[in-house]
């Protein structure tokens, strides 16, 4: 038995050093001006853009989440939006009324107060 312990630990220690040496053997050589480092790199601030102003009310990620080109990461608030667009149809309907006015031509009332627009200037100018 007091033969077989320093085998084992000849055995063992053979082991250890071919286990550690092993991986060291099999890496290509680096080139004398190599410079390796290890750790971690993170970003900090990343550029987003949306195609118009507004507050951020829903946000679907979170930092450091993997996105895809094209994901939706955020939702903007579009009561601004509704309120403009609602502000654009009055303004629409206003002209289209104004240009169907317009296309009806001249009403008969119009023509006569005219006219007495008209007697009343000359009738002026006469005195």
């Amino acid at each position: 038995m007091k033969q077989r312990i320093p085998f084992l630990l000849l055995l063992a220690a053979a082991v250890a050093a071919g286990l550690y040496f092993y991986p060291r053997w099999l890496d290509e050589p680096q080139a004398e001006d190599a410079l390796t480092v290890s750790g971690n790199i993170e970003a900090h601030e990343s550029a987003l853009g949306f195609k118009v102003q507004g507050r951020i009310v829903e946000l679907l990620v979170e930092e450091g989440q993997w996105v895809e080109e094209g994901a939706v990461i955020a939702r903007l608030d579009a009561a601004d939006f509704r309120q403009q667009v609602a502000l654009e149809e009055a303004s629409l309907r206003v002209r289209e009324a104004e240009l169907a006015l317009a296309l009806a031509g001249t009403r008969q009332q119009e023509i006569e107060a005219a006219e007495q627009t008209l007697i009343d200037a000359e009738a002026n100018f006469k005195q």
